[in-house]
């Protein structure tokens, strides 16, 4: 058993402690929370730390497999040519992806990580989440233009499924690449094992302003690439709607949804897919999209709609780090009117509800498991992160 104390607690289900204590079992377990109402006593074994303790980070987007593309794509490409990268690089030695993965997943647990929503397209990071001390939830990413190849391609993905289920004991589900990318028919299949499995679904979202251009008349710069690059797109139909307009309609309401980037999601956007908000969470990638696009999602606008937020990092092809801390630290450069108290709960209790992982993670609660980190270097007059906090891992 150990005594754990800070500055502040933020147990997130409830109100922030000044001079609190965590007493936590031998496996991380949570004992009890004290509220000492600031007055610290004296107590044995107790471990104070200077700065403040929050649950373990819950990383909603990552692309674990991609990895090895770390420092080889330029900054500030807009999406297609950083797709065009990807497509061109991707592909590398089983080793040094295995490497590569390896290294990052040690990376994310030594930056207070617990669990993380990765995206797969093929098994090379199995190996990995297999034997890593974070909870992986893993999403079989599948696309296709044609509604000929629906069928072999849903099989392939389920070929995965199946794998990833012998060989990594945590959950996995099979979902669509994005709206622009996905037929009809590749939809239906994905909705239909979503609806019979519950599975929970992640979907890329609004990345780029030419993917609504594309799904609403077959027109932009995103279209352009796809013909460029010789893709058959004449069974592909523009539908007259915009991106998360499309998709809402494709995807069961019954089925929880995580929609990822979101840089160019307007209010009417969020007007819309709210009707479902219990169901539906926004991932954002902060740093990955300054990477690609040099644009922020309007946090505000989201924080007015009530919009569930969580917070990803993409992956090392467009990032620096794969950091949750950093991501916040971010956010607060370009916000500095977001609290920390919200930035904290997008990064925690948010993201293991959107995972559904909230019975272990998230949250500092008597029975829950949710790992303990420590922010050094906090901003106590402002009671938020600064440009030099640091993370450390004490349970």
């Amino acid at each position: 058993m150990r005594k754990l104390s800070a500055n502040f607690i933020f147990p997130i289900a409830g109100k922030p402690l000044k001079n609190g204590i965590l007493i936590i079992g031998d496996s991380g377990e949570i004992l009890k929370i004290v509220d000492t109402n600031g007055e610290l006593y004296e107590s044995e074994k107790l471990e104070f730390y200077n700065g403040v303790l929050v649950p373990g980070f819950v990383n909603t987007h990552c692309h674990l497999e991609l990895s090895h593309l770390k420092n080889k794509i330029t900054n500030d490409l807009g999406l297609t040519n950083f797709i065009d990268n990807i497509k061109k690089q991707r592909f590398a030695y089983n080793e040094e992806i295995h490497e590569a993965a390896k290294n990052a997943d040690e990376m994310m647990q030594k930056e207070g990580i617990v669990a993380v929503g990765d995206i797969s397209n093929t098994s090379k990071s199995f190996p990995v989440k297999s034997n890593s001390k974070i909870h992986y939830h893993t999403f079989i990413e599948v696309f296709s233009f044609l509604e000929k190849q629906a069928d072999e391609v849903f099989q392939k993905a389920h070929n995965l499924y199946i794998a990833y289920q012998k060989n990594v004991n945590s959950s996995v589900s099979i979902v669509p690449h994005a709206s622009y990318s996905v037929s009809e028919k590749l939809f239906s299949n994905i909705s239909e094992f979503a609806l019979k499995n519950n599975s929970l679904i992640s979907i890329h979202n609004q990345e780029c302003a030419g993917e609504n251009k594309m799904i609403s008349d077959k027109t932009g710069d995103l279209y352009d690439y796809f013909i460029k690059c010789g893709f058959d797109l004449s069974e592909w139909k523009a539908n007259g709607k915009n991106s998360i307009n499309s998709s809402i309609r494709q995807l069961p309401e019954s089925v929880k949804k995580i929609y990822v980037h979101n840089t160019f999601t307007s209010k009417n956007d969020l007007d819309l897919v709210l009707n479902q908000k219990e169901n539906i969470f926004f991932s954002i990638c902060p740093n990955s999209n300054i990477y690609i696009e040099n644009k922020l999602p309007n946090l505000p606008l989201f924080m007015k709609k009530n919009a569930q937020i969580t917070i990803g990092t993409d992956s090392l092809a467009s990032n620096n780090s794969l950091s949750i801390l950093e991501e916040l630290k971010t956010i607060n450069n370009f916000f500095p009117e977001i609290s920390f108290m919200n930035l904290i709960k997008w990064a925690t209790q948010n993201g293991a509800l959107a995972l559904n992982l909230e019975k272990s993670y998230g949250s500092f609660e008597t029975g829950k498991t949710p790992g303990i980190n420590l922010i050094q270097n906090f901003d106590f007059e402002k009671m938020n992160v600064s440009k030099k906090s640091t993370v450390k891992v004490i349970v």
